[in-house]
């Protein structure tokens, strides 16, 4: 059952992600399908980046517990960055309206006044930045060991190469989808 909701999991966004993403940002190879609509490559990817998240920690860190400890900690430091982009993008937009530079047609705001809607912005953004930072310092080991550099390092690493994925993705898509 375990294994079951880990793929369905992996799934759904992944389907979403191929099946409806702008191909402006997403490389013409990760789009193939099987006959069954299963995107191989995008499978193959998330093999590879599951793969080396448990080889490379399992090189540095002791046991199967502290293993799955770390992957729950870098879980928590990783899942909230994305919202990091939701808020700058709110941020953004108000600016934008603000400055007339882009029109509000929705007619919904979830605050009118711009100055307190962008300071809720900013503090969202800074208390999620900070929460994250928080959560890059490794817990229940001992303090300055060889197994705490090895988590921080992983720690702030893995979240870099994501990012730096994410940004690498949409200029090979500009190359390869022409």
């Amino acid at each position: 059952s375990q294994i079951s909701a880990l793929m369905f999991s992996i799934d759904a966004p992944l389907k979403i992600l191929i099946g409806e993403g702008d191909k402006n940002f997403i490389p013409a190879a990760f789009t193939k399908t099987n006959e069954n609509g299963a995107p191989i490559n995008g499978y193959k990817l998330t093999a590879v980046l599951v793969g080396i998240l448990i080889i490379i920690p399992a090189l540095g860190i002791g046991d199967m517990n502290n293993l799955y400890n770390w992957l729950l900690d870098l879980n928590s430091i990783v899942m909230p960055l994305r919202y990091l982009w939701v808020f700058l993008a709110y941020i953004g937009l108000r600016g934008l309206i603000k400055n007339k530079a882009l029109s509000d047609s929705s007619g919904f705001k979830f605050v009118k006044n711009d100055k307190i809607a962008t300071a809720i912005g900013v503090w969202c953004f800074a208390f999620t930045s900070f929460a994250c930072l928080m959560g890059i310092f490794p817990k229940n080991i001992e303090t300055f060991s060889s197994e705490w550099f090895f988590q921080i390092t992983l720690n702030i690493l893995t979240p870099v190469v994501l990012v730096g994925l994410g940004l690498i993705f949409p200029k090979i898509a500009r190359k390869t989808n022409k």
